[in-house]
């Protein structure tokens, strides 16, 4: 009996297991075809490239921000 639940369960989990990884392989399948067709795939790049420039100026911002009031609070304490 047990051995029988237990079989059960593992052809149950191994067809999940299956079925799941039958849609991930779908949706990308769909997503590469999707966007070969509508062509957006190089606007994509260059709008990641200037994120990239965007996010490393407020970050540099970030630090000299920092480290200045640093400075502040290190002179005001002596």
């Amino acid at each position: 009996m047990f051995a029988e639940g237990l079989m059960l369960m593992v052809l149950g989990m191994s067809v999940v297991f299956f079925f799941l990884g039958l849609l991930v392989l779908t949706i990308k399948a769909t997503s590469f075809v999707l966007r070969k067709i509508s062509g957006t795939e190089t606007e994509e790049k260059s709008l990641a490239r200037e994120d990239k420039a965007a996010i490393a100026a407020v970050i540099a911002s970030a630090i000299d921000h920092s480290r200045n009031m640093s400075m502040k609070a290190a002179d005001k304490n002596g």
